[in-house]
């Protein structure tokens, strides 16, 4: 049957393609995972108000900001060593670091969650603030474990966390609605789902006891970088999106921002389906790439990326509006309109976004942290200082930070190549 033969031939082809069946069983999980809230979003836009959801999205930030520097970056670092004992000791000082700074936030946050609910007119936020420090716990081990799994290729362990982060996350979401919870309904499903999938890792994740790991005091002079220079980019790159969410619902109230953030997860969505499988791949090939290669790979990664998401970026261009008001409701018909406004942004990003990797392995960390300073600067200076409704200014917005991509773009393939190029000394003494 020619049904079977091509079956058989696409079987045969992923067999043989390492890369493609490793991108195929994460973007599978990533697409269940990503299309469970888009599905739920159809019911919970209609049992929350955009308040809620700027509630929701201010309390995001402000986790999602301290979470990213929870390890001080050392678990990104998991990926990189030749030998499993290094990279075991990397995952015990990760998970001291990730404990360390979950308590300092929660004794931080003691006195200071009022004045900052206060501050963000967002009363509803000041107990969530008190257990802030749980949900970093939480994140912080989640990303040791990934980082550890992606090592080992273990692709299927994290999409099954992915998923059921989706359902544990969703399904108290809309429990919470139907009892009319309100905000607190969703920032509760931000606890419930990231716990599931941290059960679930805990069992799968955890390295196995072969060889010791390596000292800690060694680990930490060994990769200063990613503190030093790699983690100040990270700390930039949250603050900047994070911010943004920040500033929007100070400047034009949490509704707008409510409005603003079901756009930006909307439109998000095909960039995380298949960039954030594709992410986690290409780090695995960068850090395994001999000199020479590494130019090529990145030119390879960006275009793959540019032709991976015309389609689905130009749909959301042009239909956007509609569809937004029909599937989520007439009351967010502005989420529609401002997912339209972000798509130059949102394209560009889902093509630069697997090159980040690229500084870490070629330890050009600091040309990624000049960059990365910029990029915050400019939509934090444009919300303060440009006058005009939500969409001129997410307009703007949106058109400078693609320019911004396309230079680091350029970057990207400057660093690569000159790594490339560059001959080791041990290497030229033979």
């Amino acid at each position: 049957m020619p049904g079977s033969w091509a079956m058989n031939r696409i079987r045969r082809y992923v067999g043989e393609h390492e890369f493609v069946r490793h991108f195929l069983t994460l973007f599978s999980g990533s697409a269940v995972a990503q299309a469970i809230p888009i599905a739920a979003s159809v019911v919970l836009t209609r049992l929350y108000e955009p308040a809620d959801y700027g509630v929701l999205a201010l309390y995001t930030s402000i986790v999602s900001a301290i979470a990213t520097m929870a390890a001080w970056r050392y678990d990104v670092a998991i990926v990189l060593p030749r030998s499993d004992g290094e990279a075991r000791g990397l995952v015990r000082l990760s998970s001291r670091l990730v404990t360390a700074t979950a308590v300092v936030l929660t004794l931080v946050m003691l006195p200071l969650a009022g004045p900052i609910a206060q501050w963000l007119n967002a009363p509803a936020l000041q107990p969530w603030l008190y257990l802030a420090g749980l949900n970093i716990l939480i994140l912080g081990h989640i990303q040791i474990y990934i980082s550890w799994l992606n090592r080992r290729k273990s692709y299927a362990a994290m999409s099954g966390n992915r998923m059921l982060q989706a359902v544990g996350t969703t399904g108290t979401q809309l429990a919470a609605g139907f009892a009319g919870a309100g905000a607190p309904g969703l920032i509760g499903g931000t606890f419930v789902g990231p716990a599931l999938g941290l059960a679930l890792l805990a069992r799968r994740a955890r390295p196995e006891p072969e060889a010791a790991p390596a000292e800690t005091a060694g680990l930490l002079r060994r990769y200063w970088r990613m503190p030093v220079l790699n983690g100040p980019t990270a700390l930039i790159d949250a603050f900047r999106l994070n911010g943004i969410n920040v500033l929007i619902g100070r400047i034009f109230g949490n509704a707008l921002l409510g409005q603003f953030s079901l756009a930006w997860r909307t439109v998000q969505a095909p960039l995380t389906l298949v960039n954030g499988a594709l992410s986690q791949i290409y780090y695995q090939r960068f850090a395994t790439t001999e000199r020479g290669g590494m130019r090529a790979l990145a030119w390879w990664c960006a275009s793959r990326s540019a032709l991976l998401g015309v389609v689905p970026f130009a749909a959301l261009f042009f239909l956007a509006e509609p569809a937004f008001a029909f599937v989520f409701g007439e009351q967010w018909r502005l989420a529609g309109r401002l997912a339209e406004l972000l798509v130059p942004w949102l394209y560009l990003n889902f093509i630069t976004s697997p090159l980040s990797t690229v500084f870490l392995v070629v330890e050009r960390q600091g040309v990624s942290l000049a960059f990365s300073v910029v990029y915050m600067a400019v939509p934090l200076l444009t919300l303060l200082l440009a006058e005009g409704g939500i969409e001129a200014v997410v307009t703007l917005i949106a058109v400078e930070m693609a320019g911004l991509l396309v230079v680091f773009i350029g970057l990207a393939l400057w660093v690569a190549d000159r790594w490339d190029r560059h001959v080791p000394r041990t290497a030229a003494a033979h």
